[in-house]
Formats: C-alpha cells, structure tokens, sequence
C-alpha cells in the first residue's frame, strides 16, 4: 500500500469516528438539555406565579421549600448521567480508532511483519495513559468538563434570576451554557482521537522494526504554524518520541499524523 495513501485512509477513518462521536454526543447533550429546561421552567414558572406584586422574583425566592435544592440535585443527576454516556461513547469509538488504525498499519507495512493482533492489554494500557501536562486521563477531564457545566447553569440561574430577566432570556443562557459544555466535549473526543490513532501508529511501527517516523501536519488554513506546520515534514527516531513535543497531538484539536520513515 502506497504510504501516503495510507495516511489518507487513516485521515478518513478519522473523520468516521469523530462524525460518530460528535452525533452520539449531541444526541446525549440535547437529552439532558431538554430535561435540565424543563427542570427549570417548571421552577421558574413556580416562582412567577408566587411573586408578591410587582416585584418580580428575586434570588431569596429561590430557596423557599427547598426547590433550588432539589433542582441541583436533578441537575447533578442528570449531569452524571450525561457523563456517564460521554465515558462509554469514548470508550467505543477510541477502540475501535485503535483497532482499524493497527490492522491499516498492517496493511501498509505487510502483515508478515507482525506476530498477532491487536494486544488487549496494549490498549487498555493506551486508553488510560496520562499523556497531558495536567495529569489527568480522558474521562477525568469528561467528569472536569461536567462539573464546569453544572457550576454554569447553577450561577447562570442565580444571575438571570438577580437581573429579572425574561424566562426567554433564561433559555438562552441555560442553551449558551450547555453548547459551551458540548464544545468542550468535542474538543477532548477530537483530541482524544488523534492521541489514540497516533498511538496505534507507533504501537505498530515499533513492532514492525520501523526506527524513525516523518511528522505530516493538515495544509489548510487552520494549520497552525507555531506547532504544527512548524514540524512538518520533521524526520524523528521513534524511540525518542514524545506526545506533544516530536510527536502528535501537539495541541487540542491537532490533526497532526506521521508516517514510517522506511530507509
């Protein structure tokens, strides 16, 4: 198989997992959304139909009869919920990443060159490695990213309740706020992604007997140029790699490969 034909394949099988992953996650994202708004709405139109004259709601009403209380409650059940979800559509998608990148590397480099199949406790090995400066695995910045969420909705109700806003204006925040948490998600499965692809990369080179790998970064406008189309067409010795100093991904979002540098 032409190298470079390989390296699009895997640019391809990239793609797959991320569309599968940004659908799942969307789906899961805009079931807890639904079910945190009407949470709230049905709380706020509680605290409309209360209110003494005109002076609106203000934020003490909030925590009359305990209803705030039992809202964040919801609030973190459904979030742990949501977790939960994000944790196992990772799961699929970063092994199965791993498995058809190893068997494409296969195909690359001839199949002879390899002693078995993918290696189960390889890959739980590379599915929990702490890879990033702040030393977290994957589905701990999953967990980070929810209790973020959950700490924006909880101060965006408090806020808009102390403006009086409209409760249109309330949606809108409660919406703003979980397409924040989305984007954050989508952020760690892109990252992810490339991380563990990248991984099954070596993985396979090493137990090939490949020494050396070429850095290839995406020529678009997107391309950063201080990480990434810097290190283009850089040439490394495989037993010096080192994720995000000579070795992909150098940043979140990066969709940087490499390729067998085969003398």
């Amino acid at each position: 198989m032409n190298r470079y034909w390989s390296m699009r394949q895997r640019d391809l099988l990239f793609a797959d997992e991320l569309n599968l992953a940004e659908k799942q996650l969307a789906d899961q994202y805009l079931r807890c959304y639904e079910k945190t708004y009407q949470q709230i709405s049905i709380l706020y139109d509680e605290l409309m139909a209360g209110k003494v004259g005109n002076r609106g709601v203000l934020v003490s009403d909030l925590y009359k009869f305990d209803r705030y209380f039992q809202l964040m409650s919801s609030l973190n059940e459904n979030l742990s919920k949501l977790g939960h979800s994000e944790i196992a559509i990772g799961n699929e998608r970063l092994t199965n990443i791993y498995k058809t990148t190893s068997e494409l590397i296969r195909t690359e480099l001839g199949a002879s060159k390899f002693n078995s199949l993918v290696d189960e406790n390889q890959l739980r090995t590379v599915l929990n490695a702490v890879w990033c400066p702040d030393g977290k695995i994957w589905s701990d910045r999953i967990w980070n990213n929810k209790a973020l969420l959950q700490e924006r909705v909880r101060s965006g109700l408090v806020d808009c309740i102390a403006r009086g806003v409209s409760k249109d204006e309330m949606v809108k925040d409660l919406m703003h706020n979980f397409n924040v948490g989305f984007n954050n998600a989508d952020r760690i499965a892109r990252t992810e992604l490339n991380f563990i692809q990248n991984q099954a990369t070596a993985d396979r080179y090493r137990e090939a007997g490949v020494e050396k790998y070429e850095v290839l970064s995406t020529h678009d406008d997107r391309t950063c140029d201080e990480e990434c189309a810097s290190r283009d067409g850089q040439v490394y010795l495989l037993k010096d790699m080192e994720v995000g100093v000579n070795y992909p991904p150098f940043h979140p979002n990066c969709r940087c490969t490499v390729l067998a540098v085969l003398d």
